[in-house]
């Protein structure tokens, strides 16, 4: 094989945003809401208790609790925007993923670079029937990308699909 190294006009160049994305199961907006309200709800629970405990400082408890629902509320505006921005493509050689609603963030990993990959679920995604896939590369101590929110079905089939085209690969 003659090795080959041509020159390409940037502008020439496809455009990534020629690629459609999938989306994540919808039920992961559910489970990001479902964790969000256990956390405000035991906080809350936590500032009434000490407001009983301590009245002479009752007013700053309400105020905190005030500023922890208007807190929780801008995160539950957040997760149901930045959803709409969270996608994966599967292609024949290699998988690319975006998440980002102010930061916008987009990552293309070749299948001839994965090392390993796992499939985890938490409590709360077991509850909602999700997954996380993690994808791990050469020379990194953690997970190179980490898609939450895949059907758990789902998520073993694009694990058997990535297996499958790095064994290919590699023949």
């Amino acid at each position: 094989m003659v090795f080959e190294n041509n020159q390409h006009e940037i502008g020439t160049l496809p455009s990534i945003d020629a690629v459609q994305y999938e989306r994540v199961s919808p039920k992961y907006v559910r489970a990001r809401i479902s964790v969000l309200g256990i956390f405000f709800v035991a906080s809350i629970m936590i500032l009434t208790i000490l407001s009983l405990i301590y009245p002479n400082y009752r007013l700053l408890f309400y105020l905190l609790m005030i500023l922890m629902a208007l807190f929780g509320s801008i995160l539950v505006f957040y997760i149901f925007k930045s959803y709409k921005h969270i996608g994966v493509v599967v292609r024949d050689h290699d998988i690319m993923y975006k998440e980002g609603l102010w930061f916008r963030n987009e990552m293309v990993i070749t299948f001839n670079k994965i090392q390993h990959i796992e499939i985890s679920m938490g409590a709360i995604e077991r509850f909602f029937n999700l997954s996380s896939l993690k994808i791990f590369t050469a020379g990194g101590s953690g997970s190179d990308l980490e898609i939450h929110g895949l059907e758990r079905q789902n998520a073993q089939k694009l694990k058997d699909f990535i297996l499958g085209n790095i064994s290919s690969e590699e023949e």
